[in-house]
């Protein structure tokens, strides 16, 4: 097997626990003094403000639903003969014809 160049790192169980006394330090700071700390640090995203998600929409990525479906042979053999991935493109002329019956 070839090697890539990339230095792998094993760490045991122990050395991924956090400190307990670290735990408890965070435990003792209030919400103020936990900002301040993310504000200052440049690698943290900033702390959005409640005014900020007034208004806001969650949109939700589409999901698929696995279903059994019968189609002629001669269907399925058109779709295979573009190789591997005659199922995706199955889906995405089914998803096709139905924005067209939507629109």
């Amino acid at each position: 097997m070839a090697s890539s160049g990339k230095r792998i790192t094993r760490r045991s169980r122990a050395a991924l626990r956090v400190d307990p006394e670290r735990l408890h330090d965070a435990a003792r700071r209030d919400d103020h003094a936990i900002a301040e700390e993310a504000a200052a640090d440049p690698a943290s995203a900033p702390v959005q403000q409640p005014e900020n998600w007034r208004g806001a929409e969650l949109i939700e990525p589409e999901t698929t639903v696995q279903v059994t479906l019968r189609v002629h042979r001669d269907t399925l053999r058109a779709f295979q003969a573009d190789g591997p991935g005659a199922e995706q493109r199955m889906a995405r002329v089914l998803d096709e014809q139905a924005r067209t019956q939507t629109d």
